[in-house]
């Protein structure tokens, strides 16, 4: 299976999922970046760096969430748009679909409409 990850308009990369790696509810597989996604590599790398860090990493990733991201499956046509994706050295993907959203999520989403700095200071 084969997904595109969209931030926004702007195709960021594709996912080539291995489900033999499946870690249910995770899924994870090789990460194709495209030359728009260097400009966000920060923030996910910010994220990953935040994980285990509340509310900071909650902060991280409604940056990354802020345009609207999504997985869309090039051979179905699905879109995702409710997604907690972590994007490890710009190679490999680890995500999950979020079917029933947890008030947590729901925070994220919503602070999505006036995020911080944070990522930006993180290592």
């Amino acid at each position: 299976m084969a997904l595109q990850l969209y931030r926004g308009q702007t195709l960021l990369g594709s996912i080539e999922v291995d489900r033999t790696k499946d870690d249910f509810p995770w899924l994870q597989g090789a990460f194709t970046p495209t030359a728009d996604f260097e400009s966000v590599r920060p923030l996910f790398d910010a994220e990953l760096a935040l994980r285990g860090q509340s509310p900071e990493w909650d902060e991280a990733y409604a940056q990354i969430v802020q345009p609207g991201l999504r997985l869309e499956d090039s051979e179905s046509g699905k879109v995702y748009d409710q997604v907690l994706i972590h994007i490890i050295q710009g190679q490999a993907a680890r995500f999950r679909i979020i079917v029933q959203p947890s008030s947590r999520w729901i925070r994220i989403v919503s602070m999505a409409k006036g995020t911080s700095s944070i990522a930006k200071r993180a290592p």
